[in-house]
């Protein structure tokens, strides 16, 4: 059977519940392969890991195993169920290995936008957009570079997580505009800001109202 010794260090209460049943899984399934005796006799067979496994899939609410019933061993059928089961078990540990594995890594220099925040910040980058529009004073070659940032922030808006580098070149690409600009941006920062952002990034926000803007600018540049 798995006991507490094999579970030391495992931090079961840190994963989401198909994760931590796949290292069950996995667990019972290293213990059927590798675990015998002197003779070379299984220790652990078919029917232990249904036993494990068939609990690992209860407590962490993988129904497609939980209809299952455990045989008796005193069955002459004990072998070829536990064996199907083992199938079934393992075909739903590899699905979410796979799901898993093709699930975006939450980096920690990006943030994850909800539609509606989405959907707010396409609406205040449209404004922004306006504003550039009608500044008589910005020669054509500052409109396309703020046009170019704009557009690029657009497309990382529609990702699954949203680099805080293309927020950060927009800031410092208006920090050199008028008041008129600066205050439009604001409007899209707020909307952004409200979500969960590293420390240099809510730093960036905070100076963007700040009279002291030309370091800011620089240190962006650089960053």
């Amino acid at each position: 059977m798995i006991n507490e010794k094999d579970l030391e260090g495992a931090a079961l209460a840190g994963m989401d519940p198909e994760t931590r049943f796949r290292f069950l899984e996995r667990l019972a399934a290293d213990r059927l392969l590798h675990t015998r005796d002197d003779n070379g006799n299984h220790v652990f067979d078919d029917y232990d890991y249904m036993s494990s496994v068939i609990e690992a899939a209860r407590v962490c609410g993988i129904d497609e195993l939980t209809d299952w019933d455990m045989p008796a061993r005193s069955s002459d059928k004990w072998e070829w169920i536990c064996r199907n089961f083992r199938a079934d078990a393992t075909r739903i540990s590899q699905r979410i290995l796979f799901e898993h594995a093709s699930r975006a890594v939450a980096d920690p220099n990006t943030v994850a936008l909800d539609p509606k925040t989405k959907e707010k910040l396409r609406f205040h980058l449209a404004q922004v957009r306006g504003v550039i529009d009608k500044d008589a004073n910005m020669p054509p070659w500052k409109k396309e570079e703020l046009y170019k940032a704009i557009s690029d922030l657009e497309r990382e808006i529609e990702k699954v997580r949203t680099p805080l580098t293309a927020v950060i070149d927009v800031l410092g690409k208006v920090l050199d505009g008028d008041e008129t600009i600066r205050d439009a941006i604001r409007k899209y920062s707020v909307s952004f800001k409200k979500r969960k952002q590293p420390k240099r990034c809510r730093q960036c926000f905070l100076h963007l109202s700040r009279p002291n803007r030309s370091k800011l600018h620089l240190r962006l540049r650089h960053a």
